[in-house]
């Protein structure tokens, strides 16, 4: 995942499951906007959970939809420093989300600080936006078991962990702790009807269904450590 170092209809496109949240139409179960993701877990010197990077890659037609209009300098490309605004405007939106980052401790949801460190690139002609996630205070993975999920509660933009290498530890992890990547829920009962699925409504918080899942176990302490 590449190192941490303003368009009104790109808003609007982000923003948009975020609105349709009060809804509750079944119409949220079909994604409009894809992404692909990759994130970090960083973990700081204690071997604590201090933050997680965040690493969206947007598809060819939201991306194409979403520059329009940022290349203020007319040299053909869509430089970081044109693309800050965006950046900045879609964080904004959604902070009152959580970032699409569910972030969990014991099975109970982590407080965040601000988050300061983000920015956005276009290559190969898609738009990549990535942020950081810290920790309101560091979390031992050795005491509660950590696990996160990335998406949209409307499932209007679907997020799905990239094929290859989506999850690294970063920083100083405790030793031996190992990553799973679990399937959706939906995926668990692909039994269960369409009907079932457009029923939903958004107070059901369809994305968590389905969302792949984290799970990063690290050996437990003792109680004589």
């Amino acid at each position: 995942m590449a190192a941490l170092g303003g368009c009104r209809m790109a808003i609007g496109l982000l923003s948009a499951g975020i609105v349709a949240l009060g809804t509750g139409t079944a119409a949220l179960a079909h994604p409009h906007v894809w992404i692909e993701a990759r994130t970090d877990a960083v973990f700081d010197a204690g071997g604590r959970l201090e933050a997680v990077n965040v690493e969206w890659r947007f598809d060819e037609y939201y991306s194409v939809t979403a520059v329009e209009g940022l290349d203020k300098n007319g040299n053909g490309e869509y430089e970081p420093e044109e693309l800050l605004p965006l950046a900045r405007e879609n964080l904004q939106s959604l902070r009152e989300y959580r970032f699409f980052t569910q972030v969990k401790a014991a099975g109970k949801p982590v407080d965040y600080a601000d988050v300061t460190e983000y920015g956005s690139f276009f290559k190969d002609g898609q738009l990549t936006l990535y942020f950081t996630v810290p920790m309101a205070k560091p979390v031992d993975p050795s005491t509660s078991q950590l696990e996160y999920q990335l998406y949209d509660p409307t499932f209007y933009i679907a997020v799905e962990l990239a094929a290859k290498n989506p999850v690294e530890l970063l920083g100083t992890p405790p030793a031996a702790c190992k990553v799973a990547i679990l399937g959706s829920i939906a995926e668990a009962d692909a039994d269960k009807s369409e009907e079932f699925y457009a029923k939903l409504s958004a107070a059901d918080d369809i994305g968590a269904l389905y969302a792949q899942r984290i799970d990063i176990a690290c050996p437990r302490k003792t109680a004589a450590q």
